[in-house]
């Protein structure tokens, strides 16, 4: 007997055939390309994944970065101000180690707060009279004995110092002109007991309302000159007085009243600020 295949069954296996080549070719093809377009989006994504990196790193280095960007002006600052400190310091020792008369002086300090300018009064000074209405007695002694320079303390405010006319070979100002009501009276006091052609010396911070303290030393009368340096009161940074001013001299007329005054002084003040004993 022999067996043969119906017609129908014959197309439906080609048409089967055909369609399961159909088939494994499209998944060839999808297996084929497939990785070419995710190469492809692969390369299109790039930049947004570089961009998004970028991004995240300044968003980490965020924090530090503006923490030196503050920090960086602050220390600048800080290290300014420091430096005209330690400037200032070594123009106020030179100030007064090179006008205060050397030999045998008395030297009234105005706002003399705790006695930091005692180490700087040339070898020979034999009294300064510490000018302060908040200075304390217990500690300007012993920073008198450790600079090796009499003290007498004087709580008075410094247009009203109480010492007698022509007493003292220089008046020292650091700071007393600049935080006073009364600038004006602090210099006409300094005339009044300064002795003829002696100094005030000064060296003034002029912010705010000090800015005036050359003009006032200038206009005031008494003085036959006076010196302020340019550089430092013209400083944009930290304007200072930094300056000398020389009381007019007296005629020999004069010279007595002088004498007298001081003959008083001694009797009621000894040399080194003690009493003298009856």
């Amino acid at each position: 007997m022999r067996t043969t295949t119906a017609p129908w069954r014959a197309t439906s296996a080609r048409g089967a055939k055909a369609r399961t080549g159909r088939m494994v070719d499209s998944v060839l093809v999808r297996c084929t390309s497939a990785p070419r377009r995710e190469s492809r989006r692969s390369w299109q994504n790039k930049p947004r994944r570089v961009a998004g990196k970028a991004l995240e790193n300044v968003a980490i280095a965020e924090g530090p970065m503006l923490a030196a960007a503050i920090a960086v002006p602050v220390v600048g600052l800080l290290a300014l101000r420091i430096s005209v400190y330690f400037r200032l310091q070594y123009i106020t020792a030179a100030m007064i180690g090179n006008n205060v008369p050397k030999g045998e002086s008395r030297v009234a300090e105005l706002g003399i707060g705790t006695g930091k300018n005692l180490y700087y009064y040339p070898e020979g000074t034999i009294l300064v009279y510490g000018v302060d209405e908040k200075a304390k007695q217990g500690l300007l002694e012993k920073t008198a004995i450790a600079a090796g320079v009499p003290v007498k303390v004087i709580n008075a405010a410094p247009p009203n110092t109480g010492l007698p006319s022509a007493s003292v070979d220089a008046v020292v100002s650091t700071g007393a002109l600049g935080i006073s009501n009364d600038r004006r009276g602090c210099v006409k006091e300094s005339l009044r007991i300064l002795k003829p052609g002696k100094p005030l010396i000064f060296v003034e911070s002029l912010t705010g309302a000090a800015a005036d303290i050359p003009e006032v030393v200038r206009n005031e009368g008494g003085f036959k000159a006076v010196q302020i340096d340019e550089e430092w009161e013209k400083s944009l940074w930290a304007p200072h007085a930094v300056g000398v001013a020389l009381k007019e001299d007296v005629g020999a007329g004069n010279a007595s009243v002088e004498k007298e005054r001081l003959a008083k002084l001694e009797r009621t003040v000894g040399k080194g600020g003690r009493k003298k004993r009856k």
